[in-house]
């Protein structure tokens, strides 16, 4: 399943140069119009190449498929497109398809490493930009997307200390709370229905949804306390929650689109390292939707 991954953009001209993490942290008095500018251009000239790479994969047997390949460079092409620029010239090169994965994770990684330093709505356009990229790199592995990752980012995100110091946005303190509460609550509703998914998956199936019950049950624990350091209250639980699918791996993606949807929003809302972190579970979000969206027989 590809249909998000259109919603993506990817990190750097030179993607085997492209900024690690801690790589994008601006000098002293760099406007932040200036800082969009720059992360612009490192997105629009990754996208443009990592277009070219994945379109040179076409006819190969095996994986990717061809329809993969399409709907790869498609999203390489609606990313340019989302960042308003133009795809640029880039050269082709014979890679394999798990070293062209490779440079994917590098632009989701360059990509969420300028996140905590521009505008709030270009944060979220790099943060669905990383997303993709992971989703691109799952599919150019060849992946089983059979067993979604229970950890909160994969591999290809960086982890907390790898994040580039955070420039503050000056989110107001009223807008950080409501974030902070609409995420505790989407991590409540994920960690009901995950039981849901497993109860209703196969005996062998069940630790998997489990896992990542416990990852959502440690995320909501960890906004909790963000939101009690803010003064904020954190909602309880509801005592049921309404489930739209009825078929286990179905509601697991569901699950996991309504937590993206949150994590973005969230992400326009916070500043610093609590943007960061939800940038980074946006990301790890919909890497589990689309890996329980897509059957198993699909990926092999």
């Amino acid at each position: 399943m590809i249909a998000t991954v259109v919603l993506g953009t990817a990190g750097c001209a030179g993607l085997v140069d492209a900024p690690s993490p801690g790589t994008s942290n601006p000098a002293p008095g760099v406007s932040v119009a200036t800082r969009d500018a720059e992360a612009i251009g490192r997105a629009a000239g990754s996208a443009s190449q990592l277009g070219v790479l994945v379109s040179a994969l076409t006819g190969r047997p095996g994986r990717p498929t061809d329809a993969e390949v399409t709907r790869i460079v498609r999203s390489h092409g609606a990313q340019n497109s989302a960042l308003g620029a133009a795809a640029s010239v880039a050269t082709p090169g014979a890679q394999t398809a798990t070293a062209v994965a490779d440079q994917e994770r590098q632009a989701a990684r360059a990509a969420l490493a300028d996140v905590p330093m521009v505008s709030p709505g270009l944060a979220v356009l790099l943060t669905r930009i990383a997303a993709a990229d992971t989703v691109h790199a799952t599919l150019l592995d060849g992946a089983s997307p059979a067993t979604p990752a229970a950890s909160a980012p994969p591999a290809s995100v960086p982890s907390p200390g790898a994040s580039a110091p955070a420039v503050p946005t000056g989110a107001p303190a009223a807008a950080r709370r409501a974030a902070l509460t609409e995420l505790v609550a989407a991590e409540h509703a994920a960690v009901f229905g995950y039981g849901m998914v497993a109860a209703r998956l196969p005996q062998a199936r069940r630790p998997e949804a489990l896992a990542v019950e416990a990852t959502h049950r440690g995320l909501r624990d960890g906004y909790a306390a963000e939101l009690l350091a803010l003064g904020g209250v954190v909602p309880a639980a509801q005592p049921g929650y309404v489930l739209t699918e009825t078929d286990p791996a179905r509601l697991a993606a569901a699950i996991e689109a309504a937590v993206y949807r949150t994590t973005l929003h969230a992400v326009a809302q916070l500043d610093g390292a609590a943007r960061v972190t939800a940038a980074r579970d946006a990301v790890a979000a919909l890497t589990r939707q689309e890996q329980w969206a897509s059957p198993a027989d699909a990926m092999a």
